[in-house]
């Protein structure tokens, strides 16, 4: 047999596998994926958009400053992964740079010196990921310049939790507390999101100024200080939840000053010894969707000041009873010293659900709405499913028969190709 007939024939017969295995995946709707997290390896670091580095037990690093006493500069897209609960003596700081850390559900604590932040952020960003508790014995994060900051932990420090400035952003998906200071600070345009409850106990719960603006999704809870919540200077502060808070002698439970503004969703309620409930000061405004409850010995419920040059500081008392006959915002009650604005939402009369007498079995919605007197106008009453999902597909065999006969006729094509290159290989 000639040299290149028998080197044709190995090569076809090379060839046929590759060919139906390639057949094979594309007919069976085979995907091959690659995982493209990083795996730990010896030297623990990886190559990718950046370094991955592991600190813990499980790494090469004991803690933050271990691995910059190694790095001594960290690069864009650098990540850091924790192998187990880490403890951190230094702040951490970031500097112009882009960083990830991905906690996998264990917790970093920092146990720092007196008036320092356990993760100092100025013009660059921080994603921390995985869970678990940022945890520091003094303040927690700072950011400022072009800073951004997103952490999908709790965080609980014992000092102030968050203070920002200069546009930068800080978002919390995740519960906050802080037992000393001021909890949340944000001024100079920076923006603070906490998605979460919090809790605190010092001088001034949340404080905003100079255009900062501060949102909280969840409750608030106060257990002492001179000052619930704050907002001066054009900021804007809001609560889409409740707020309960235990006010010092002379202090208020919310504050709004030189056109700040606070929005609460819920309930406010404050217990306040010979201190106010809410208190309004040169263009402040309030608006309350909830109740508003002020109780203790001495105690004031609304507060409104402002300053007539020449004359002084004009200051206004007023009790529940004292808004005004025709209010500025519809559906509201309004109370005002013609200067700042408190809006309380009007209690609404109780539903009776319609009826007027015999029950005819129908909705008590509208008659034109296309029911049959068995809902309550709920489209999805009955049914676990959400009813933006529209319809939901057949479940019929149809598809798996059409899939099944495609993979057939493939595999026929396949086994018929295999023969005419064998063959055709074998004439060469």
């Amino acid at each position: 047999m000639r040299k290149h007939e028998i080197e044709g024939r190995r090569s076809v017969r090379t060839f046929i596998p590759v060919v139906f295995a390639a057949m094979f995946i594309a007919a069976a709707g085979i995907s091959l994926t690659v995982d493209n997290d990083p795996q730990q390896s010896d030297d623990h670091t990886y190559l990718g958009d950046g370094m991955t580095f592991f600190i813990g037990d499980e790494g090469l690093y004991e803690n933050l400053e271990g691995l910059m006493d190694h790095v001594k500069v960290l690069s864009d897209g650098d990540r850091i992964v924790l192998t187990s609960d880490v403890e951190c003596f230094e702040t951490f700081k970031i500097n112009g740079k882009n960083i990830t850390i991905d906690t996998r559900g264990f917790d970093l604590k920092f146990t720092i010196g007196q008036y320092t932040y356990a993760i100092d952020v100025r013009d660059g960003s921080l994603d921390i990921i995985g869970g678990g508790v940022i945890k520091s014995n003094k303040e927690g994060i700072r950011a400022n310049g072009v800073a951004d900051v997103i952490i999908n932990s709790n965080l609980d420090c014992t000092m102030d939790a968050i203070h920002t400035r200069d546009s930068a952003s800080v978002i919390i998906n995740g519960n906050v507390t802080s037992f000393s200071g001021d909890g949340i600070y944000a001024t100079n345009l920076s923006n603070v999101a906490i998605n979460g409850s919090v809790t605190f106990d010092g001088i001034v719960g949340i404080y905003a100024r100079d255009l900062a603006t501060i949102s909280v999704n969840g409750d608030i809870t106060i257990l002492f200080a001179m000052t619930g919540v704050y907002a001066g200077d054009s900021a804007t502060v809001s609560i889409d939840g409740s707020l309960t808070a235990r006010i010092a002698e002379l202090g208020a439970g919310i504050y709004a000053h030189y056109g700040g503004k606070i929005t609460i969703d819920g309930n406010l309620t404050i217990d306040a010894h010979n201190a106010y409930g809410v208190s309004l000061y040169e263009g402040g405004e309030v608006t309350i969707d909830g109740e508003l409850s002020v109780g203790g010995d001495g105690h004031h419920p609304i507060n409104m000041q402002y300053l007539d040059e020449g004359w002084g500081v004009y200051i206004t008392t007023l009790g529940f009873e004292d808004h005004t006959e025709i209010t500025t915002k519809e559906g509201y009650l309004t109370y005002t010293d013609g200067v700042s604005t408190l809006w309380i939402k009007e209690e609404e009369e109780p539903y009776d659900g319609g009826s007027d007498g015999g029950d005819d079995g129908g909705s008590d919605g509208d008659p034109d709405d296309g029911s049959d007197g068995g809902s309550d106008g709920d489209p999805g009453e009955g049914s676990d499913r959400d009813p933006k999902e529209g319809p939901k597909k057949s479940s019929g065999a149809a598809p798996d028969m059409v899939s099944g006969g495609l993979f057939v006729a493939s595999m026929t094509a396949l086994a018929v190709m295999c023969v005419m290159v064998y063959f055709f290989g074998v004439r060469m």
